[in-house]
């Protein structure tokens, strides 16, 4: 797996995941019961665009990971959508 360097590691939820947590608990298939497909799949779908990073957070507040509060936090979404910009970027 290939190592790469947090973008925005500061913004956190209220439950202290970080927006590099989030994605790397999606990628790694944590998040499949809510409909998040992991590892490649994941990929291909931020690719695709059918993986936002606004369905990364609803399916973690249905997993109850995030509060409800997460996806109202314009800073959360950005690293949010920053993370998978990166993971897309370095060919996670």
């Amino acid at each position: 797996m290939t190592a790469f360097a947090p973008v925005a590691e500061a913004a956190k939820d209220e439950h202290g995941i970080t927006a590099f947590n989030l994605t790397h608990l999606a990628y790694q298939g944590r998040l499949g019961d809510e409909g998040v497909p992991g590892y490649g799949v994941f990929v291909a779908g931020i690719q695709s665009g059918r993986i936002t990073a606004e369905d990364l957070i609803e399916a973690a507040i249905d997993a109850g990971r995030l509060s409800a509060a997460s996806l109202e936090d314009a800073r959360f979404v950005r690293s949010v959508e920053q993370n998978l910009d990166r993971m897309v970027d370095h060919g996670q």
